[in-house]
């Protein structure tokens, strides 16, 4: 014996049910795609690929990880930036002695060892010498020499 009424009441809920699930997932949805509730998106800077190129020099020179970290903050570079570059640095400067950093689609800055010096030249911060025995910049911007 099959009762109709009963079967009707459980499709029709059943319905309801499911367009009332419909509509939901479709406002969640558009509230994930609004303007205010997107996720930020990251700033130009952080956009740009970074790169370390080595370079053929006749003199090598071995930094320490504190050598990598501070000539690389000086240069501007970010934190997650400096964790990417600095072994690929340290590298190049050990084995070829030079290196190029490449910002983007142009090389921002050259290094280049010369006995226990590194000369670096920026295309935004200018030029650098860094001493590797006394682990300080003896030549750029803001260094007083006498």
């Amino acid at each position: 014996m099959r009762y109709p009424l009963i079967t009707k009441r459980i499709r029709s809920d059943a319905i309801k049910c499911l367009v009332t699930l419909v509509l939901a997932l479709l406002l969640l949805n558009l509230l994930g795609c609004g303007g205010r509730w997107r996720t930020p998106k990251p700033a130009r800077s952080a956009d740009l690929a970074v790169s370390v190129h080595p370079v053929s020099n006749t003199s090598a020179i071995r930094l320490t990880v504190d050598d990598v970290i501070v000539i690389l903050r000086q240069l501007g570079h970010t934190d997650e930036q400096v964790f990417e570059l600095g072994e690929d640095l340290r590298d190049a400067l050990l084995n070829y002695g030079g290196a190029k950093i490449r910002v983007g689609d142009k090389f921002d800055s050259a290094l280049r060892a010369e006995g226990f010096h590194l000369w670096i030249q920026s295309l935004s911060r200018g030029t650098f010498v860094y001493d590797v025995k006394s682990h300080e910049f003896t030549l750029g911007p803001g260094v007083t020499t006498y």
